[in-house]
């Protein structure tokens, strides 16, 4: 390796992304690797863990888009047809735990909507490519354990 050459390895279980400066790097790091695993070259990276990859080399820009995540969110929760905002939370709702279910009735209509899963596919969108949702994700996070449609 040579000065001002750098190398990126991004891992995710058995899926791994090289990054480089040079694609010497790559093939080289690739012909190392394979030595002592089975490596298999998917060319080229387009996805990443629901992330889009855009790239324009000219311009040497890398955009992350991840808007098939987000169409996918939106369809499994029947939100398909709400109109965008131009902030991601109200700041005149204020949410509490006042606000939590107190009879059997309300907790029986909460445990059919899935609160749980909902906020955990938004907060991957949030540390991923939506940083500007991360507030109004980790406010309602906060309702968790015990959601009311308020929340």
């Amino acid at each position: 390796m040579h000065k001002g050459e750098l190398t990126v390895v991004i891992i995710h279980v058995d899926d791994c992304t090289i990054v480089t400066t040079t694609i010497h790097l790559i093939k080289e790091l690739k012909a190392g690797l394979s030595k002592h695993f089975e490596v298999t070259d998917l060319g080229e990276l387009h996805w990443m863990l629901g992330i889009k990859v855009k790239r324009n080399c000219p311009g040497c820009i890398v955009q992350l888009l991840q808007w098939v995540y987000i169409d996918a969110i939106l369809h499994r929760y029947h939100l398909s047809n709400l109109k965008p905002l131009s902030m991601p939370l109200d700041h005149q709702v204020c949410l509490s735990s006042d606000q939590a279910p107190t009879s059997a009735v309300e907790c029986t209509m909460m445990c059919d909507i899935p609160y749980h899963k909902a906020v955990g596919t938004l907060n991957w969108a949030a540390l991923a490519t939506h940083p500007d949702i991360a507030f109004a994700v980790m406010t309602v996070a906060h309702f968790a354990a015990n959601p009311r449609p308020a929340h």
